[in-house]
């Protein structure tokens, strides 16, 4: 079992994303590690923007992302019990681990270069992209906190469920309510997108403190 390091890595300050899957809703079969409380897991969304290099203009479930309830009955960890993560809206466990916990765009619509030869647009998608997108945008989030001479936010899931909760959940995180992916998408915490995507700057501002 791997769950030794990832709780060893954890306790050192580092966030692991894993991508959460691209079948839709975890019905059945191996999710893992997603399911390790230790484990940071990203689901997928549908990202819509305002036309080349002009920002963020809505965001959807991308319905084959992953996300659901534990297959295996891992434990709900303690940030999922606080009040007012799971509700009777979003159809999560109280008793077993529910994920994803974050998301990012995850649909298709990627310009990927390889073997530095061709460049191919909108081939390529799916939550292996989002999970990187997340560790490259904890990487700013490190360098800020660097810089301003703060403590970096080490591994951020106990972090993110109290945020989701407070009163600046929308200046950190696009909060996503329309689609499924077998779970549908609510205000706040769900079991198709987690918590939502980053919110330009407003999330590293809220972690590197």
């Amino acid at each position: 079992m791997d769950d030794p390091f990832f709780k060893k890595m954890a306790a050192q300050g580092q966030s692991l994303f894993e991508a959460a899957g691209d079948h839709g809703a975890w019905n059945t079969g191996f999710v893992w590690p997603n399911e390790s409380e230790y484990v940071i897991s990203v689901g997928g969304t549908d990202l819509t923007t305002n036309g080349p290099g002009k920002g963020w203009a809505s965001e959807t479930v991308w319905v084959d992302g992953g996300g659901g309830i534990s297959p295996d009955h891992r434990p709900i960890p303690s940030w999922q019990k606080l009040k007012g993560v799971i509700t009777k809206a979003n159809k999560g466990s109280t008793k077993y681990r529910n994920g994803p916990d974050v998301s990012a765009n995850s649909n298709f619509t990627f310009y990927v270069c390889a073997d530095q030869t061709t460049c191919t647009a909108n081939n390529f998608g799916g939550t292996s992209f989002a999970a990187p997108m997340w560790a490259g945008y904890l990487a700013l989030t490190n360098q800020q906190a660097h810089t301003k001479g703060d403590k970096p936010p080490g591994f951020i899931n106990p972090t993110i469920y109290p945020l989701g909760l407070g009163s600046g959940y929308k200046t950190d995180f696009h909060d996503i309510t329309v689609g499924t992916n077998g779970f549908p998408a609510t205000k706040g915490y769900d079991l198709a997108t987690g918590w939502g995507s980053p919110n330009k700057s407003g999330l590293i501002n809220a972690l590197a403190k």
